[in-house]
């Protein structure tokens, strides 16, 4: 194929794979804030035709699964003091941790620490 004809062919933007989170409290582990549940409703929703449209919003594709080679499949614990929560995160793809994030909340308000998280992750995704 030549070059001028290789420049027509448009390809599909092709765009992260998130597998299913898991977030466990770090002294029961359990994930007792239910940031887990919360965090794969809003990866779920990223891709909703609300959600696509703004500016702001990170493409990704969450995958209700737990293996898919070359997906990306967050997992991590958090600490509560008090009304404050410290999200420990860590991004592994293929096996190997790609990133840490760090992300932190008020218990008082679950669903904007899961938006914190759900960004946080979808903005780092991108990367990889």
């Amino acid at each position: 194929m030549e070059k001028e004809d290789q420049k027509k062919v448009k390809l599909e933007k092709t765009y992260p794979l998130i597998l299913r989170p898991v977030l466990l409290d770090a002294d029961s582990l359990k994930d007792t804030l239910k940031l887990g549940v919360a965090v794969r409703k809003r990866l779920n929703d990223l891709l909703s035709p609300e959600t696509r449209g703004k500016a702001d919003a990170a493409i990704v594709v969450f995958v209700d699964g737990d293996e898919m080679p070359g997906a990306i499949t967050p997992s991590g614990t958090y600490t509560i003091q008090g009304y404050s929560v410290k999200v420990r995160l860590v991004l592994s793809q293929d096996d190997k941790t790609v990133a840490t994030l760090y992300v932190e909340g008020s218990k008082r308000d679950p669903d904007a620490l899961a938006a914190r998280i759900t960004a946080a992750i979808a903005q780092s995704a991108q990367k990889y």
